[in-house]
């Protein structure tokens, strides 16, 4: 069994959190850096190319349904002649 060092720990540790959606800010703390740009040098991405794509479509239609939507919410409150008195 391979030993890997306590910095290919740290980094497999980061990758994983942050693609695990893990907010970046969490994740500098729980490796107890001072400046965000450290902890950046630790990100990487463990997931496939094909698991990459699925996980961007999944947040990219998310953002799509709720602006349709919102959209649509619009559009039903809003009255088709104003009310003349």
């Amino acid at each position: 069994m391979a030993v890997k060092s306590s910095h290919k720990m740290h980094k497999t540790y980061a990758g994983n959190l942050n693609a695990s959606g893990v907010p970046l800010d969490c994740i500098r703390k729980m490796l107890g850096h001072d400046n965000l740009n450290t902890t950046l040098d630790y990100i990487y991405n463990p997931l496939t190319e094909s698991q990459t794509y699925n996980l961007m479509s999944k947040a990219l239609q998310q953002d799509i349904c709720t602006i349709y939507s919102c959209l649509q919410d619009f559009r039903h409150t809003k009255t088709a002649e104003p009310h003349i008195l």
